[in-house]
């Protein structure tokens, strides 16, 4: 797995990864923020199907590196479904 080999690569240098931090906010409202801001912007990327097709992947791809961090006690989880405000409170809490 990816996560493992950067955790020995950085081992090797006398390095490591120390916290991952997952800014956690339910799909739905992650989804429903994206289409918004591709209205504003006009992002290509931002379209609903487009979208959709990201979040799959980032699932897929960042799952085990999730179980990893938590399998070497360094995942924390902050909230993102509240305002910034809240949010960038807690991973100062966090970090």
């Amino acid at each position: 797995m990816q996560a493992e080999a950067l955790d020995g690569m950085l081992e090797r240098r006398g390095k490591k990864i120390d916290v991952m931090v997952d800014i956690n906010v339910a799909e739905k409202t992650l989804f429903d923020r994206l289409v918004l801001r591709g209205a504003i912007s006009g992002r290509a990327d931002d379209m609903p199907e487009t979208i959709k097709k990201r979040l799959a992947v980032y699932r897929e791809q960042t799952e085990p590196v999730k179980a990893h961090c938590k399998r070497t006690n360094r995942y924390f989880s902050a909230d993102n479904n509240g305002s910034v405000e809240q949010c960038f409170e807690q991973i100062k809490g966090l970090i």
